[in-house]
């Protein structure tokens, strides 16, 4: 009745949209008919007959050889693509989404045809039925295949649950491909909350591994290009773990809802139909919940995290897009009364990303390239004007004066699909009013590729604006309608398809239609009044395509590197049109789009040109939580998990028993939340600060210590490390991002204290963890002398050997701490291999650290002291101090023992009262070489000999 892309066919639809007449076609589908009872019920059927037959003057029956599907049904699928094929030609709102509809193979391609028209087969002869599956074969989905009615994606995604194995991969894997595919496709899915529906809907209906494996992939690849703050949300919701339930009731696996039968009459509604009663999780009433009898984690969860992981990786940042579809797509801007408005010249500068092209062809009448497409258009209506346009390898700037064509061309250059580019036209105006050929400039990422003379424009009214196309007169093609629907159906209400097959159409009207349309993205698009300076360009150039501004001379401080070059208020001025994709309304019919410039020159209506947002996951967590919110997985490092359900059967949850985790599996748990922590660290300033706030390392480090950490591996250490490196560099700019005396600056020390040095942790973990732990400190040591000595030298390493490494167990250790040291306690061996490295560790420090220091030396000497029970433990210190002493020509160290008041009295207290021979002779070893020392200081010989001789009186007396 209306041609295509009319106000009335519009509001037609969404009459019948709003009236529901849709979901009354797609809910007679919802009646799952007893096709043996309704045959017999048939005035031409005996229903004796082995056979249901019909009349032949009716109907062509198929035999029984021909055909598996006896006449009725195969009636209703010929029916209900007919059906399918008459919604998809019109369709624009919404159908029965939780309809019970009889699935085959076959539907579910229908189904997809109303999304993507073009892979609609075409329908039969009113009398001709399908007497086989036919229709039933899967769809190959083609990257130049665009989703037409986004309407029906939800109410597609809704039939899952009643789907067989082999449809539920089959829908999968069609969704995984259109958004693999045209990005088109991604921006629809995201502008539908895809990510979201598909997690409510489909994520704990899942039966089997590859139902899984598949879902995870349609998740990573929608959800790294954009994702909502509620979809993010929700996401970490499906993170959580649940209570099992407190009843006795069977183990029995429950069927699926689909593998029972769900009859009902014709005269039932929709409402009245009754569901089995569905066994709901009951999530923990606090993510902080240790107690780990009776806590689980859904089947699905360590697959979900490492996706969570690959969508935090996300590099790209957030960015909100104007998205062209190519297809007499464009921005119509309001006419201008004069233009150029100045004498001065004019520029004109946006950021754009191509989408892939389809073959070229020439267009009739015009001798314009197909591939030439327009980016921005500013003509009159006799034809005069100018134009932007570009290929796959060229630049093109047109003047049009008097109907000749006026061009500047870059063409040594290669537009690759699918990456930003900065372009930018500078076209002074003349000096002298008889010399009209100024040298005008192309210039692309901040520099200029060509110069040369182009006449300049006259100044007159023009009426044919556009951005994204150009709005000259030209016939324009359209895609024939060749069948109501079928194959070859287009629907000209939504987004066309790249690569559509045209005829020659109707012609346009001036101020309404766009040809030469651009494919892809843009982000800001700024026209001036006056040429910019290549420093302004280069400086435009490095604030990348996220940003919009006036360019008001308050904005400076934000923008300290640019500094006047752009914010001196200058530009401001100069600004005629300026356009953001967030300065967007969308009306009944059409979308505006506001001009944000400082003159407002009035809005322009966007045809078949969306505005969308590209936001990561990162951006998201902000808005509930941010990095705070990461925490919560610690919990989750040693919860069991339920097995994955099988084909046909969902599990009760909690009835089954679970699948214990294994440790890899635990410790890669551990890995992934570290490198997302690192990653949101590595990326933004907000969750530097908020990390540093809440004393971040410090939190992880008392949850980690709540948990059982045979997980932990040098692969956490690793991960470990990689945190500390994003947190050092945080440090070192703190001055710059931060106040004074923001806690950032300290970030890494806190890192090293609580997690690298913190052997509440590391002391508990298995044995060759340890050992290789005290390796890794004892050259990460050695290479940070100066900056860790301090901290953790002499003083840390021997506490280290006391509380955790002791042979003989300690009074004044904490019980709760030896409780645990002791659970997890490895056998002797690797007690004595870890105390040889600690002590290697603490040999080098002193050697290669230029001697022993004097409070170092005092803690050496209290050790002999506190632990002199620990015969083992006082052996090694003293042998080691032998090594320090001759270890040193200057006696370095020996002055500085002796130096120390009670080091001789001790030494002379374990000669006598170590009941460990082998201590008595290493303590004699240790004072014949102070005895035999050439000190040159004479107080230090003085005192030797005051030595020696309490020696020889304390000897005769015992």
């Amino acid at each position: 009745m209306y041609s295509g892309g009319s106000i009335e066919r519009s509001r037609v639809r969404s009459r019948l949209v709003d009236s529901k007449v849709l979901e009354f076609l797609l809910g007679l589908f919802s009646v799952t008919f007893n096709l043996e009872a309704e045959i017999n019920t048939l005035p031409f059927v005996d229903s004796e007959s082995t056979g249901a037959q019909m009349p032949s003057s009716s109907f062509e029956t198929p035999t029984q050889s021909s055909s598996p599907l006896l006449p009725l049904e195969c009636m209703i699928r010929t029916h209900s693509h007919a059906i399918m094929s008459t919604i998809s030609s019109i369709l624009t709102g919404s159908i029965l989404a939780n309809s019970r509809v009889t699935i085959w193979p076959g539907f579910l391609n229908d189904v997809l045809g109303l999304l993507v028209p073009k892979v609609n087969l075409p329908v039969k002869d009113e009398y001709q039925y399908f007497s086989v599956d036919e229709g039933d074969e899967l769809i190959q989905i083609s990257p130049d295949l665009v989703i037409r009615n986004l309407s029906v994606l939800e109410s597609f995604i809704g039939l899952y649950g009643i789907c067989t194995d082999t449809l539920r991969l089959r829908m999968l894997d069609y969704l995984e491909k259109l958004a693999s595919g045209h990005e088109m496709n991604r921006v629809l899915m995201t502008q539908a909350g895809l990510v979201g529906i598909i997690l409510k809907k489909v994520l704990h209906q899942i039966e089997g591994l590859e139902q899984l494996e598949r879902f995870i992939k349609l998740l990573e690849v929608v959800g790294n290009y954009s994702i909502s703050v509620a979809e993010a949300k929700y996401l970490f919701k499906c993170l959580r773990h649940y209570q099992t339930p407190q009843s006795s009731e069977t183990d029995a696996p429950l069927h699926s809802s689909r593998s029972q039968s769900l009859n009902r009459s014709r005269s039932q509604s929709l409402t009245s139909l009754q569901t089995p009663t569905r066994m709901s999780r009951r999530a923990s009433a606090s993510l902080f919940d240790s107690r780990t009898n009776a806590s689980r984690l859904p089947f699905y969860y360590d697959m979900l995290l490492k996706s969570v992981l690959k969508l935090f990786q996300r590099k790209e940042p957030d960015l909100d897009m104007f998205y062209f579809s190519g297809r007499n797509s464009g921005l119509l801007l309001p006419t201008f009364e004069k233009w150029p408005t100045s004498g001065s010249g004019y520029s004109f500068l946006c950021w754009i990303k191509i989408q892939e092209y389809p073959g070229s062809v020439t267009e009739s009448n015009t001798g314009i390239h197909s591939s030439d497409r327009v980016i921005w258009s500013m003509r009159t209506g006799s034809g005069d004007g100018v134009e932007l346009r570009i290929s796959s390898n060229l630049i093109g700037l047109y003047v049009y004066k008097a109907g000749q064509e006026y061009s500047l061309i870059v063409s040594d250059i290669l537009l690759l699909p699918k990456r930003w580019y900065f372009i930018n036209v500078c076209h002074p105006g003349p000096k002298l009013p008889w010399f009209n050929e100024p040298e005008a400039t192309i210039f692309m990422n901040g520099f200029g590729r060509a110069t040369g003379k182009l006449p300049y424009p006259d100044m007159q009214m023009h009426t044919l604006n556009r951005i994204g196309a150009t709005g000259i007169s030209q016939p324009l093609e359209t895609p024939t309608r060749r069948k109501f629907f079928g194959r070859e159906a287009v629907s000209s209400d939504s987004i066309p398809d790249v690569g559509d097959n045209l005829t020659p159409g109707r012609s346009t009207t001036h101020g309404y239609g766009c040809t030469s349309s651009f494919c892809g993205q843009t982000t800001s698009m700024y026209l001036f009044e006056d040429i910019l300076t290549l420093q302004q360009v280069q400086s435009l150039y490095d604030l990348g395509p996220g940003h919009c501004s006036q360019f008001k001379v308050e904005d400076l401080a934000s923008y300290p590197d640019v500094g006047k070059v752009l914010f001196d208020g200058s530009l401001n001025s100069r600004i005629v049109l300026q356009f953001y994709p967030t300065a967007t309304k969308q009306g009944s019919v059409s979308f505006a789009c506001f001009d944000i410039g400082p003159r407002h020159s009035g809005d322009s209506e966007m045809r078949d040109v969306m505005a969308c947002s590209s936001k990561c996951l990162q951006t998201s967590v902000h808005a509930f939580g941010g990095i705070e919110v990461m925490f919560p997985l610690l919990t989750h490092l040693n919860y069991p998990i339920e097995s994955v359900p099988s084909v046909g059967f969902k599990l009760n949850p909690g009835a089954g028993a679970a699948v214990e985790t294994p440790t890899i599996v635990r410790n890669a748990r551990l890995t992934i939340f570290l490198q997302i922590i690192s990653l949101l660290l590595g990326n933004d300033v907000a969750h530097m600060e908020r990390f540093a706030a809440v004393q971040g390392p410090r939190v992880i480090s008392m949850m980690l210590q709540q948990q059982n950490l045979s997980l932990v591996n040098m692969k956490s250490l690793d991960a470990i490390m990689a945190l500390d490196k994003v947190a050092s560099e945080v440090s070192l700019l703190s001055p710059a991002i931060a106040i004074p005396g923001s806690p950032l600056s300290s970030l890494s020390d806190e890192i090293q204290e609580c997690l690298v040095f913190e052997y509440r942790i590391w002391a508990v973990t298995e044995g060759s963890v340890q050992l290789q732990h005290a390796e890794f400190l004892n050259h990460y040591l050695l290479a940070n002398i100066d900056a860790h000595r301090s901290k953790y030298g002499v003083s840390f390493l021997l506490d280290t050997l006391e509380k955790y490494y002791w042979t003989v167990a300690p009074d004044y250790l904490n019980t709760d701490l030896q409780i645990k040291i002791m659970a997890s306690r490895p056998d002797a061996t690797f007690i004595f291999k870890i105390r040889s490295a600690i002590l290697s560790a603490l040999s080098d420090l002193i050697l290669k650290g230029g001697g022993i220091r004097p409070d170092e030396c005092h803690r050496l000497i209290l050790s002999l002291w506190t632990c002199s029970n620990d015969s083992v433990h006082v052996l090694d210190l003293v042998n080691l101090m032998i090594d320090f002493c001759l270890g040193f020509a200057s006696n370095a160290v020996l002055e500085t023992f002796l130096a120390n008041s009670g080091a001789m009295e001790i030494l002379l207290h374990l000669i006598f009262k170590s009941e460990m021979e082998q201590i008595r002779i290493s303590v004699l070893k240790l004072m014949l070489v102070l005895m035999k020392s050439n000190s040159g200081k004479m107080e230090t010989k003085v005192k030797t000999g005051r030595i020696a001789e309490q020696f020889k009186c304390f000897f005769s007396v015992n």
